[in-house]
């Protein structure tokens, strides 16, 4: 699922072609904000120099892949924790019934 998850959502920006619907009065923060409406890096916090597109990009494909491995890594550790939970807890055994003499 993380794989499939990296692929399709978090390496995504990477992929995008700025060049639609590009008028002479847009900034490239109205571009990102056009084509990217759910975004977790905002195009005012990345540094304008040298190309505010290509790091606007670098920095949303980070914060994503960062998402997923978080999820990741917290799914993963649940799972182990509840498993070793399991395994340490006593198994409920019943006493041996007592022998009964006629």
């Amino acid at each position: 699922m993380a794989p499939a998850l990296l692929r399709c959502w978090a390496l995504r920006p990477l992929g995008f072609s700025f060049d639609i619907l590009w008028e002479p009065k847009t900034t490239d923060a109205d571009v990102i904000c056009q084509n990217w409406p759910h975004r977790l890096v905002q195009p005012e916090w990345v540094s304008r120099k040298p190309d505010w597109l290509t790091n606007w990009t670098h920095a949303e494909a980070t914060a994503r892949g960062l998402a997923v491995l978080a999820g990741w890594l917290i799914v993963n550790g649940a799972l182990v924790y509840i498993y070793a939970k399991v395994r340490k807890t006593p198994r409920n055994i019943a006493p041996e019934p007592k022998a009964t003499t006629p």
